[in-house]
């Protein structure tokens, strides 16, 4: 009777049920490697798609059952479900959703299908959400370490390419590199604090002080760089063009869109309590300053002068960070919850501009240049039409998600008096109109190849996705309230 009451009392304090979306995604990725080891091939994106969609729905009735239990702690208060995780588990499975319906067709097109490659998205979706659900640094880690392993793969799944090759181990070597930084953080936030929960260690400073304790500043500026490389923030963003160049465009498609979010809202997390504790942290907000201006700069202007469409993207995603670092320097209610926004903006209009990259691709992606898309807007308008929306909201012309995004965080640092700062943000997305603009005359204005005659089906699949980016894209451009006041009040549970 005993051991029964005891283990009732234990599974109750573990408190399966708030780790339900990740149990489901976990148990998918394992049928699923059976499933490819059992059937046919073209089973497996349909499996992790429906495998995704349950966990989806488990991730809604969590959302649901806010009104009734706005908090809900698991595992001895590690991990904690509130608006905050539940918001950005929807955005990591919404996002894992659209590239697994590109995946396939384009995985056929390269003559090189790798089913594998669904149950590794499966596995780093589950990486993320424990990254965000995570109350202690050493679950974070954990998390993050099971993206990253899968990312790895994931980079160089095309084991017949040499530049997915090559771009596996390079992010390999990078990630490893950073993962050692942020270990050793974790170390010296523990040795200072005694404890590695977040909210332990945000008392300890809180009564303490920033600087009291040497450990402290230390342990901060090495979690700092072990982030800003899995962020691709200057000037650790080496790694960034390469890998995205080397890895399938799906591939570069996901871990620039969700595993960023999951890498920067963790980054968020951990230092927000510690950036609203008074004068002792202005020392951080001029280290985020300047890593927002270093960033932004580096990656806007290191863009102009690329002719690969993927190096251009890529340079394009350490841009769009360094604007996300101007609401991290700013890291008030209104900046935080703009970052959200801006990420769910950033996952429909990159995903979406990849999609339709990926319905021209071919040749293991060596057409996706300037010039080998010169002219195809002419042979297919729509896609051209849609693509322009795409790198329009990239650029941040209203009336699009893009423009929305960008002005909820200028408008953030304003407010909060970082004006230089805001108007170094405005001038980098000026100039980062002129590199977005020139995919758009080399895809429109110059005259197409005459002796390509290849035409590019649309299937269902790229058809729904498109449809779902477009709308998005849409909507949080003409009607921003509704997402904005959703991620406000995500936000609010981590103040």
């Amino acid at each position: 009777m005993g051991n029964a009451t005891q283990l009732t009392a234990f599974v109750q304090q573990m408190n399966i049920t708030s780790i339900m979306p990740a149990i489901i995604l976990t148990a998918g990725a394992l049928l699923l490697m059976l499933i490819i080891a059992m059937t046919k091939e073209s089973k497996a994106g349909w499996s992790s798609f429906l495998f995704a969609i349950v966990a989806l729905l488990a991730s809604f009735a969590c959302q649901i059952n806010q009104t009734q239990m706005p908090v809900m702690d698991g595992f001895s208060g590690m991990i904690k479900v509130n608006s905050f995780s539940i918001f950005l588990n929807l955005l990591y499975i919404g996002t894992g959703l659209l590239v697994v319906l590109i995946a396939h067709d384009y995985f056929q097109r390269r003559g090189r299908y790798v089913p594998e490659f669904h149950a590794l998205v499966l596995f780093a979706l589950v990486g993320m959400m424990f990254m965000t659900m995570a109350e202690d640094i050493i679950i974070m880690f954990l998390g993050l370490e099971i993206l990253s392993v899968a990312l790895y793969v994931l980079a160089g799944i095309d084991i017949k390419d040499e530049g997915s090759n090559e771009s596996s181990v390079k992010y390999f070597l990078m990630g490893s590199f950073s993962s050692g930084f942020l270990l050793y953080g974790i170390a010296f936030f523990y040795g200072a604090t005694g404890s590695t929960n977040l909210a332990i260690i945000a008392k300890y400073i809180q009564q303490n002080g920033l600087l009291q304790n040497i450990y402290i500043p230390i342990a901060m500026i090495m979690v700092l760089v072990g982030f800003g490389f899995k962020v691709s923030a200057a000037p650790f963003h080496m790694w960034t063009p390469d890998v995205y160049q080397g890895a399938p465009l799906v591939v570069t498609a996901f871990m620039s869109t969700a595993p960023k979010a999951a890498a920067f809202l963790a980054m968020v997390k951990i230092f927000l309590s510690i950036t609203t504790l008074g004068a002792a942290s202005l020392w951080l907000h001029k280290i985020f300053f300047l890593l927002a201006i270093l960033t932004m700069t580096i990656g806007n202007i290191l863009a102009l002068s690329q002719h690969d469409l993927k190096r251009i993207l890529a340079y394009s995603s350490i841009a769009h960070v360094g604007y996300m670092l101007i609401a991290l320097t700013v890291m008030n209610g209104p900046a935080a919850s703009s970052i959200l926004f801006y990420f769910v903006a950033y996952a429909f209009m990159n995903i979406g501009l990849f999609a339709v990259l990926s319905i021209f691709a071919k040749d293991n992606d060596s057409n996706l240049t300037l010039e080998g898309i010169q002219g195809i807007g002419r042979r297919k308008p729509l896609l051209g039409a849609i693509m322009v929306i795409f790198l329009f909201s990239l650029a941040g012309i209203p009336p699009l998600a893009g423009f929305s995004a960008k002005f909820f965080i200028f408008a953030a640092a304003i407010d909060s008096g970082y004006y230089w700062l805001s108007i170094i943000g405005i001038l980098n997305s000026a100039v980062s109109a002129y590199y977005y603009i020139r995919v758009i005359l080399y895809a429109f204005m110059k005259d197409p190849d005459s002796a390509e005659e290849q035409l590019f089906p649309v299937t269902l699949a790229h058809g729904i996705v498109l449809i779902i980016t477009v709308a998005g894209v849409l909507q949080m451009g003409v009607m921003p309230k509704i997402v904005l006041q959703w991620s406000s009040a995500a936000i609010s549970f981590l103040k």
